[in-house]
C-alpha cells in the first residue's frame, strides 16, 4: 500500500508538471504571436458586396479600428475575395484582422455547438496559424448603433495589450485593494453615465445620491452612445457588471459582489473585481448598495 500510494503522489505531481508546462507553453506561443502582431503591417478585411447592411459593417468597422485600435499606427483594407487571394498565394508578412466563424458551445450545459462570429487575427496564411480571440463577440446586427462597433475595438486592444504586464499577483489583496483605490481617483474625477432603461422603477435620484457620492447622470443609451464614438474623455458607463471609461474602453471596475477584505468571500477577475453581473435585468437598491463598497471618499 505504501508504494501504490507514493506511486500516485507521483503520477499526480508528474500529471500538475505536465499541465502546468502545457499551459506556461500555449502563454509562451500567445505572447510570441501578439509581439508577432504588433511588428506586421496591419490589413483589415472588409465583407465583399455593397448591399445596405455590408456597407454599414465594413463603414463602422473601419471606423472604429482606425478610432480605438492603439497597436498599429495605420492600416489598410483589402476585402473577404483578396484576403482569400492571400491565403492562395501563402502571403507571410501581414497581420489580417477579420470577421470569422468559429463553432462554440452554447447553453446552460454548453452541449449546443454553433457557429458565431468572432474576431480573429491571422499571422501564417501557410500553416492557418491563428490568434483566436474567442471571447470577443464580432457579430453585429443592422440595428446595432456604431459605438457597439468601437467598444468591440476597445475590447480587442485591450485584449492583446494587456494591462498587468509585471508579473504581479492579481489575486492578492494589495492588487485588489489598489484597483479600488485607482478607479475611485477616476471616479471623483469623471461624470458616470447610467442608462435610464437599467434603472429599476423604485430606485429615485435620491437613492443613488445615497450610494454613489460623485457625479452622475442618469441619460438614454443614445447619449452613451454618442459619448463613446465622441471619445468623451469626462465620461464613464455603469452597466450590469462594470464600470468602463468611455474614452478608452478601460475597465475601471468590475463587480456584482460587496468588496470585502476577506478575498475568499469575493469572485475575482484578472481586469477588476468580480466575475457576475447584478443579480435581475434593472439595477435595483441591493445592487447599488454593493456598488458603494466599492468607494473610498
Amino acid at each position: 500500500n505504501f508504494f501504490k500510494m507514493n506511486k500516485l503522489l507521483l503520477v499526480i505531481l508528474l500529471l500538475s508538471i505536465s499541465i502546468s508546462t502545457s499551459q506556461n507553453g500555449k502563454m509562451d506561443v500567445f505572447n510570441h504571436n501578439i509581439k508577432e502582431l504588433a511588428n506586421r503591417p496591419l490589413l483589415i478585411v472588409l465583407k465583399n458586396g455593397d448591399s445596405e447592411s455590408t456597407t454599414q459593417f465594413n463603414n463602422f468597422f473601419k471606423d472604429a479600428v482606425e478610432s480605438e485600435w492603439t497597436v498599429h499606427q495605420s492600416f489598410e483594407v483589402i476585402t473577404e475575395d483578396e484576403f482569400k487571394q492571400h491565403k492562395k498565394n501563402k502571403i507571410n508578412k501581414y497581420a489580417y484582422l477579420l470577421l470569422g466563424k468559429v463553432k462554440g458551445r452554447i447553453g446552460s450545459n454548453a452541449q449546443t455547438i454553433k457557429d458565431s462570429y468572432k474576431a480573429l487575427f491571422y499571422l501564417t496564411l501557410q500553416e492557418k496559424k491563428e490568434i483566436k480571440v474567442t471571447n470577443i463577440e464580432f457579430e453585429f446586427k443592422n440595428k446595432d448603433h456604431k459605438a457597439r462597433y468601437y467598444e468591440t475595438i476597445q475590447q480587442l486592444n485591450k485584449l492583446v495589450t494587456p494591462k498587468n504586464k509585471n508579473n504581479v499577483d492579481i489575486y492578492s489583496q494589495e492588487y485588489l485593494d489598489n484597483v479600488v483605490k485607482e478607479a475611485n481617483i477616476v471616479l471623483k474625477e469623471k461624470t458616470l453615465l447610467i442608462d435610464q432603461d437599467l434603472i429599476h422603477k423604485k430606485v429615485s435620484l435620491n437613492t443613488f445620491k445615497k450610494y454613489y457620492p460623485y457625479n452622475f447622470k442618469i441619460v438614454s443609451k443614445n447619449e452613451i452612445n454618442e459619448a463613446i464614438i465622441a471619445n468623451d474623455t469626462t465620461k464613464l458607463k455603469l452597466s450590469h457588471k462594470d464600470i468602463i471609461d468611455l474614452d478608452t474602453g478601460e475597465l475601471l471596475l468590475q463587480f456584482s459582489y460587496p468588496y470585502s477584505e476577506n478575498i475568499k468571500s469575493v469572485k475575482f477577475s484578472p481586469y477588476g473585481i468580480g466575475s457576475g453581473m447584478f443579480k435581475g435585468k434593472t439595477i435595483k437598491e441591493d445592487d447599488l448598495k454593493s456598488l458603494n463598497t466599492y468607494i473610498r471618499e
